[in-house]
C-alpha cells in the first residue's frame, strides 16, 4: 500500500505518516523547499520525501509518477483563517489550484487513487439558531476567504467524482491546531473547536462522533480518529476486522 501525503510536515500530516508507517504502508510526502521538518524528523528515514510545488502542474505530475499512490491525503493548504483576510488571493490560489492540479494529474495519468479532500467546519460559516445541531445537509455560508477556498475544494471533490468517477472522500473537519507534535495531551482549550453541536449523521454518511473522552486523550488520537472515521471501512487502516458497510462512496463527514 502506497500513500501520498501532502502537507506531511504539519501537525496532522506527521501523526498520520507515523500511523501509516506503523501499519506497513509505504509513505511518500510532498514537501516545499522551505518546509520545517521538526515534526517528521524521527520518521525521515522511514518515508520518501519529494520536493514539489503543488501549484505547478509539471511538479505535481512528477510527484504522482514517482509516488504512484493507492491513497492521496491532501493536507497541504494555507490553513490560517486570520491570514486569509490579509492574503485572500494567495489563500484561494494555494488551496484551490493545488487540488485542481492533483485531480487533473490523476485524470491525465489515468490514476484511480482514493483521494481525501480536507475541508473544514468553517465551510458552514453562518449558522442560524434553528439550524443547530449542524448536519451535513446544512447550507454552506462561508464567512472568510479561507472558508470560501475550502468550499471550492469540497465541491470540486464532488464534481470530479460525478464527472470522472474518481473515488473521492470529502471531510469537513474541525480545526486541528491542538498542540505541538510532541505533546502527549491536548491543551484544555482545544475543546472549544467542537463548541458547535453535531447531529448523528444519517446512514449514508460516515459517523463523525469522534469527540469522546477516549479520542481526546492525545493529539495523536485526535488526528487518527478523524482519518479512521473517514476510512474506517478500509482494512489497511484498522488493527482488527470490522463489518464493512459496502463499496466506497463519495462520503461527506465532519470527522
Amino acid at each position: 500500500m502506497r500513500i501520498l501525503i501532502t502537507g506531511i510536515t504539519g501537525f496532522v500530516g506527521s501523526h498520520l505518516a507515523e500511523y501509516a508507517i506503523e501499519r506497513g504502508a509505504e509513505v511518500f510526502g510532498a514537501i516545499r523547499w522551505r518546509s520545517r521538518m521538526e515534526h517528521i524528523e524521527p520518521l525521515r528515514d522511514r518515508m520518501i520525501l519529494i520536493e514539489s510545488d503543488l501549484r505547478d502542474m509539471l511538479s505535481v505530475r512528477m510527484v504522482l509518477e514517482r509516488a504512484r499512490p493507492d491513497y492521496i491525503i491532501h493536507l497541504a493548504a494555507q490553513s490560517f483563517v486570520h491570514a486569509s483576510w490579509q492574503t485572500p488571493t494567495e489563500t484561494l490560489n494555494t488551496n484551490v489550484l493545488s487540488q485542481i492540479n492533483l485531480f487533473e494529474g490523476m485524470r491525465q495519468l489515468d490514476w484511480s487513487a482514493r483521494f481525501l479532500v480536507i475541508g473544514s467546519s468553517e465551510e458552514y460559516g453562518l449558522v442560524e439558531p434553528h439550524e443547530l445541531p449542524v448536519s451535513e445537509t446544512n447550507p454552506l455560508r462561508p464567512l472568510s476567504p479561507y472558508a470560501v477556498s475550502k468550499v471550492v475544494q469540497d465541491l470540486m471533490g464532488w464534481q470530479y467524482f460525478r464527472s470522472y468517477g474518481m473515488p473521492v472522500v470529502r471531510a469537513r473537519a474541525p480545526p486541528s491546531r491542538c498542540g505541538s507534535r510532541t505533546s502527549s495531551r491536548l491543551p484544555e482549550g482545544s475543546r472549544k473547536y467542537n463548541s458547535r453541536p453535531v447531529k448523528k449523521p444519517c446512514a449514508r454518511y460516515v459517523s463523525s462522533s469522534i469527540f469522546t473522552p477516549r479520542s481526546w486523550k492525545s493529539s495523536r488520537g485526535f488526528v487518527i480518529g478523524r482519518v479512521r472515521r473517514v476510512w474506517g471501512d478500509r482494512k489497511e487502516f484498522r488493527r482488527r476486522p470490522t463489518i464493512q458497510s459496502g463499496p466506497p462512496q463519495p462520503w461527506t463527514t465532519r470527522g
